[in-house]
């Protein structure tokens, strides 16, 4: 419907998140469609709550993103968020059965000055 498109593409990143969401929908996969909103409303509530009011003010919540890593890990993203850089943001997911949440840290990446004995930090 109308309402169902309109709202996933205020929710949904267009690159990451609604693709597949289109794909579930062709399919008629209701559960499913269903489970990638409410994942991602979820995130993105969090990272919104873990945002200084500045940040607040300038949010999209489609501008934003949930990934896996490798590892099955949650990760979020945004392209166009100019601090990325100098942030991260580390997401902790739960859901069981009809219920999800998230929680999000948000945190400057350490430099290189800070690591002991100059090793990346990241590593």
């Amino acid at each position: 419907s109308y309402k169902t498109q309109r709202f996933s593409e205020r929710i949904l990143n267009p690159v990451y998140e609604l693709p597949t969401f289109i794909e579930y929908k062709s399919k008629h996969d209701i559960e499913r469609c269903a489970r990638i909103l409410s994942i991602s409303w979820c995130v993105k509530e969090a990272i919104f709550k873990a945002l200084d009011g500045e940040d607040q003010s300038n949010f999209v919540m489609s501008d934003w993103y949930k990934t896996n890593d490798l590892r099955g890990r949650p990760q979020v993203g945004n392209d166009k968020y100019l601090k990325i850089k100098q942030e991260e943001f580390l997401c902790s997911l739960s859901h069981d059965g009809n219920l999800v949440s998230s929680f999000i840290i948000r945190q400057s990446k350490p430099s290189v000055a800070n690591c002991w004995n100059g090793k990346q930090c990241n590593d």
